[in-house]
C-alpha cells in the first residue's frame, strides 16, 4: 500500500513538474472555465468517494502540500524504504531466503500504521486512501517527465511579480483549514493567483482586517490549474499587526 502511495506522489510529482508559467497567456475567459471545470472536477470526484466537495478539496490540497518541498512535513510519515524491518527483509530477499513470519508481522504492522497516518493527514477514512491515490494519480498526473530535478526546481521560482493578493477577513480568519470557509477563501486565491501569476510560482498573499487597511499576517502559496491553490508556510512580516481592529 505504501508502495502505491509513493508511486502516485512521485507521478504526481513528475505531473506538477512539467507545469510551467501560463498566467501571461491565458485569456479571463479560459481562467474562468479552468475553475469551473476545477470545481467540477472536484464534485464529481467527491461524490465518488461519498465526500462533500470541501472534505475532497482538503484531501487535495494536503496531497499537494506534501509534495511541495517547502512546506512543513509530518515526521512520522516516513519512506517504507528507510525503515529498519524493510532493510531486514531486504537482507533475507537478497540471500535467497524466507523472512521470519515475526518480521513480515512486524512490517505489516508498520505498513498499516502509515496507511492511517496518510490518510488522517488527508481528512479521509483509511477505507478511502487507495482509491484516493489512483485518483489523485490518474487526475492530477497523467503524464512524466525524464529529468524531475531539471524540471521541478525551475519552476518553484518565486514570481517577478510584486503585486500580492489580499484576503480581508472580520476575525483573522480563524476558521480550520478543512472548513467551508477555508474552501471557499482558497478558490478565491485561486482565481486571484491564476490572473497573475505561473502555475507552481510561489506569491505573497496578505491578510488584513476587514475594516482596515492593516496586515496582520503573510503566508507563501501556490497553486496549478489541477489542484487549485495551497497554502506553504507563513512569512516574516515585520510590518504586521496582531490583535482585532
Amino acid at each position: 500500500m505504501i508502495t502505491l502511495l509513493k508511486k502516485s506522489v512521485f507521478v504526481g510529482l513528475l505531473f506538477i513538474c512539467s507545469m510551467t508559467s501560463q498566467a501571461q497567456t491565458t485569456s479571463q475567459a479560459q481562467l474562468q472555465e479552468l475553475s469551473r471545470k476545477l470545481i467540477s472536477k472536484f464534485e464529481n470526484n467527491a461524490k465518488r468517494l461519498g465526500l462533500s466537495t470541501v472534505q475532497y478539496s482538503y484531501a487535495v490540497t494536503q496531497m499537494m502540500r506534501m509534495l511541495d518541498p517547502d512546506t512543513e512535513k509530518n515526521p512520522a510519515i516516513v519512506e517504507l524504504k528507510s525503515t529498519y524491518e524493510f532493510q531486514q527483509l531486504m537482507t533475507y530477499i537478497e540471500a535467497e531466503e524466507e523472512p521470519p513470519g515475526e518480521l513480515q508481522l512486524k512490517l505489516n504492522a508498520h505498513i498499516n500504521q502509515q496507511k492511517a497516518l496518510v490518510a488522517s493527514e488527508l481528512g479521509l477514512d483509511v477505507k478511502n486512501l487507495h482509491e484516493f491515490q489512483e485518483m489523485f494519480a490518474k487526475d492530477y498526473a497523467p503524464y512524466g517527465i525524464e529529468n524531475v530535478e531539471t524540471q521541478y526546481s525551475p519552476s518553484l521560482q518565486a514570481s517577478s511579480t510584486t503585486e500580492k493578493i489580499t484576503v480581508k477577513c472580520t476575525d483573522q480568519c480563524n476558521f480550520g483549514p478543512s472548513s467551508t470557509q477555508y474552501f471557499n477563501m482558497k478558490f478565491y486565491i485561486y482565481n486571484q493567483a491564476s490572473s497573475r501569476y505561473g502555475q507552481l510560482e510561489s506569491f505573497t498573499v496578505n491578510f488584513r482586517y476587514s475594516n482596515s487597511n492593516v496586515t496582520f499576517k503573510q503566508e507563501k502559496w501556490r497553486y496549478t490549474h489541477s489542484a487549485g491553490a495551497w497554502f506553504v508556510k507563513e512569512l516574516p512580516c515585520d510590518t504586521c499587526q496582531n490583535g482585532d481592529q
